[in-house]
């Protein structure tokens, strides 16, 4: 689907199968399909968490210029019904500019080769899809009990809030 035919909303989730190194590490060695994970907070604008810059949000045009596959993921009618958008601004106001956790991003995608791992909530650093996950725990999209850091980008893409998922061209 081409850009001009997306309406983006709070809360829907750009998907990235992302030909970058650490794509391509995420893909070979965690078997991640989807490794990289950003939200939307308004309908122009992505917050995602990287490597080397941490938290940063950017627009969402500069999106579609990225190598590899995208996906966008629409929220359904039930989690858009239920979307705390005043909870989840103020949870995207305490992570902006954090530094990315590259400790417990690389714990999370060889956790399968060295089980159990605790992992344990703590927003001081933040990777993608714990940024994402605790967007839509603030937004009550995801339950109280579900802890954010153990979700991986293909958990959040298939998790059942949402609509539809469309590739982007």
């Amino acid at each position: 689907m081409g850009q001009e035919n997306l309406k983006f909303e709070s809360g829907d989730i750009i998907a990235f199968a992302e030909a970058t190194f650490p794509g391509f590490v995420a893909k070979k060695i965690a078997k991640w399909p989807i490794n990289h994970v950003g939200i939307m907070i308004d309908s122009k604008n992505m917050i995602e968490s990287v490597i080397i810059e941490g938290v940063r949000i950017i627009a969402a045009e500069d999106l579609f210029c990225r190598a590899g596959e995208k996906y966008f993921c629409r929220l359904n009618n039930e989690s858009r019904e239920k979307f705390d958008l005043e909870n989840f601004n103020n949870f995207i106001e305490k992570v902006k500019g954090k530094e990315y956790d590259y400790f417990q991003a690389t714990l999370l995608a060889i956790d399968k080769f060295i089980h159990p791992i605790s992992f344990k909530e703590d927003h001081s650093k933040i990777f993608c899809n714990e940024l994402v996950a605790g967007a839509l725990k603030a937004a009550k999209i995801l339950d109280e009990t579900v802890n954010t850091v153990k979700l991986t980008p293909p958990d959040i893409f298939y998790l059942p809030i949402f609509s539809e998922k469309m590739k982007i061209d």
